[in-house]
């Protein structure tokens, strides 16, 4: 699909069914209000003149029952997602009628929340609706209110800026809700995470933004990017895989936000990069030609950091430690690879040697931030507990499971830690090297 688009998303990743704290994950609501809330500043500056719009697709030709036809022909469930596009976005139709062979997430009625607009639209203001505050809210309202005000614009009379970030934003959406291959609900349990249509200039080597898999056992339920449940699943068309969702998908931010938005559990690590000037290295401009388009993140919860005795704790955060802190966490950074258990955005991780090396168990080694001999080794591993059972997934760090795998973000994999990695002694970047070797020689022994 010839789909590519810039945008700055909205939300952060974390996970409900494994090892992180439950004080974030313990509501439901809460969670989608935290991606609710963060979405409110992207839209200004994703609507700026980045990115491509949806190409006019070759062929017009109509399909009897294409997934076109099945979401008009249910209105209890589909009316408002449908209403919309066919107001301010009809080449968003045309790909929905036109593609073969992909899958679709749709938000359902209930996902799109009601508005109720307090102004009537008359010649005099016939702006109350189509204007810059409308940007200003989080992704599910601005489809709200564009459903309520539907039927009462007149797109003819809006002016041409107007209608193109109209245009351009009901892309984005359609697009993160597009993936290019046919996934019925139980393909869709093969994967830990899986390619989007929607793409941003210089991330992940080309690659799609990605949705995270998880299933959920108790209540059964397949849930996507941790929040939305899909509520429907399996509708079938003729080109197409419809899986019906009670949230509508809000795309990640870029790492150092997503970091940011979960204070409570990275909020030492996120200082420390702050303090050592990594934070911009690990964000990415709009246009990407500014940041890092692809990374691994492996995040330390503050867990990790509050295990170290508090007078290292306190070196790596007073005006001397600086030097050791950087070194502490670039070895936790693996620049240009988004490494999840199956999909590597970069060809830098370099594969090692195992008995154990199959389709479902993958050893390799990546280079870190940190010079001279700063290697990290992940085993991505992809297992049935029983033989055509479920698969479950998991990723070891340097022979460790990870606390929680396969985090998203805008340019980056997370994957999260409960101890902290101990960097090789030495840096050769211009460091005196019996420096360094005296320093962690030194924080080793307290």
């Amino acid at each position: 699909m010839k789909l590519s688009i810039a945008i700055l998303s909205a939300a952060a990743s974390a996970a409900t069914a494994l090892h992180l704290p439950v004080s974030i994950f313990s509501e439901e609501a809460a969670l989608q209000r935290q991606f609710v809330d963060t979405s409110k500043g992207w839209l200004n500056e994703f609507l700026g003149n980045n990115g491509e719009t949806i190409d006019n697709l070759a062929g017009s030709s109509e399909v009897t029952d294409n997934a076109w036809d099945i979401l008009k022909g249910d209105p209890k469930k589909f009316s408002k997602f449908t209403t919309i596009l066919e107001k301010f976005s009809p080449t968003a139709i045309d790909h929905i009628k036109d593609e073969k062979d992909f899958t679709l997430f749709v938000p359902t009625n209930d996902a799109i929340p009601d508005h109720k607009h307090k102004h009537k639209h008359n010649d005099d203001d016939k702006n109350a609706y189509l204007n810059a505050d409308i940007w200003e809210d989080p992704v599910p309202s601005v489809l709200g209110k564009l459903y309520a005000m539907a039927d009462k614009v007149d797109m003819t009379q809006e002016d041409d800026e107007c209608k193109r970030r109209l245009k351009k934003f009901i892309e984005a959406v359609v697009m993160y809700h597009t993936v290019a291959q046919k996934l019925d609900i139980n393909t869709l349990h093969d994967f830990s995470t899986i390619e989007t249509i929607l793409k941003e200039p210089n991330t992940f080597n080309g690659a799609g933004q990605r949705l995270r898999v998880e299933q959920q056992y108790v209540p059964p339920a397949t849930v996507i990017n941790h929040y939305a449940k899909i509520s429907t699943q399996n509708i079938q068309s003729a080109n197409a895989v419809i899986h019906a969702l009670d949230h509508v998908l809000i795309p990640p931010p870029s790492a150092i936000n997503a970091l940011f938005i979960f204070a409570r559990e990275f909020s030492i690590f996120t200082s420390a990069l702050q303090k050592v000037g990594l934070a911009e290295e690990l964000d990415l401009s709009l246009d990407g030609k500014t940041g890092n388009g692809q990374l691994t993140i492996n995040a330390p919860l503050n867990s990790a950091f509050e295990r170290l005795p508090p007078k290292v704790l306190g070196f790596f955060f007073s005006p001397m430690g600086s030097r050791a802190l950087r070194h502490l966490l670039e070895y936790h950074i693996v620049p240009n690879n988004a490494i999840f258990v199956d999909f590597q955005s970069g060809e830098q991780a370099k594969s090692v040697k195992s008995d154990n090396d199959d389709l479902f168990h993958k050893k390799i080694k990546a280079s870190t931030m940190l010079e001279d001999g700063g290697e990290v080794e992940y085993d991505l591993i992809k297992s049935q507990t029983v033989p055509y059972g479920p698969y479950t997934f998991d990723v070891k760090l340097q022979g460790k499971s990870v606390s929680w795998h396969d985090g998203i973000s805008r340019n980056a994999a997370f994957q999260v830690l409960e101890e902290l990695l101990m960097p090789p002694k030495h840096d050769h970047n211009g460091i005196n090297e019996a420096d360094v070797d005296d320093e962690w020689a030194w924080i080793q022994s307290l």
